[in-house]
């Protein structure tokens, strides 16, 4: 994980600004090229079983090899194209009043939030946090949530710690 400490951006200043954790990115990897080579697998061996035609004259053997190839195909670009792009994207930078949330894939979506419109948080941490990064803070605001992604240990306890003194502060 990258993070860096105050820097200036487009005139702003930023305390802090963090990427994800890169194990994340691994796993979500393996993950999709699993997951779409057993659909492909599945797909492929429903052949033998399936009828010659589908309504009569749809060979059937041909859609199932055909929505294999796509789901290999599939896999190989969510896996080889988008993931990537998307991880490379993603960043939260701190300010001392907002947080901003910077993320997409093929077109680039910022999301800025204020300290002082935050209602409440989540946190969320699903299986294999250590080895894969996968915790999750949500930030629940007036008229809408910001998720912040695929934080590692001490990135997450740094975001709670900025939350928390900047709603103390406020009060």
């Amino acid at each position: 994980m990258r993070s860096n400490t105050a820097k200036t951006v487009k005139g702003r200043l930023y305390l802090k600004i963090i990427s994800p954790y890169k194990g994340s990115h691994y796993v979500l990897t393996v993950l999709t090229v699993v997951i779409f080579g057993v659909l492909a697998i599945a797909l492929h061996s429903i052949i033998p079983l399936s009828p010659e035609t589908l309504w009569g004259f749809i060979p059937y053997h041909k859609i199932m090899r055909f929505a294999s190839v796509l789901c290999i195909v599939l896999g190989i670009f969510i896996s080889c194209v988008y993931l990537p792009l998307w991880f490379a994207h993603l960043r939260y930078s701190f300010s001392d009043t907002h947080i901003v949330k910077r993320s997409g894939a093929f077109y680039i979506k910022e999301q800025t939030v204020s300290f002082k419109s935050i209602q409440y948080t989540e946190t969320v941490s699903l299986p294999f946090i250590k080895i894969a990064g996968l915790r999750y803070i949500v930030l629940n605001v007036f008229g809408g949530k910001m998720i912040l992604f695929f934080l590692k240990e001490k990135d997450y306890r740094e975001i709670v710690f900025l939350i928390i003194n900047n709603q103390e502060q406020r009060q």
